[in-house]
């Protein structure tokens, strides 16, 4: 899945998103998360 358009997220948002998908993803009836946010590196690095 390639998105069409895109939304970027601060860090604060950020923790949030990926803990939320890391939840759904974690979830046994998941097969695929997909997303259309963009997380910078500066930030993935820092939220590790």
């Amino acid at each position: 899945y390639i998105p069409k358009s895109t939304v970027e997220v601060s860090k604060k948002d950020a923790e949030k998103v990926l803990k939320l998908i890391n939840l759904i993803d974690d979830h046994d009836d998941v097969q695929n998360v997909y997303s259309n946010v963009e997380i910078s590196e500066d930030i993935l690095q820092e939220v590790g």
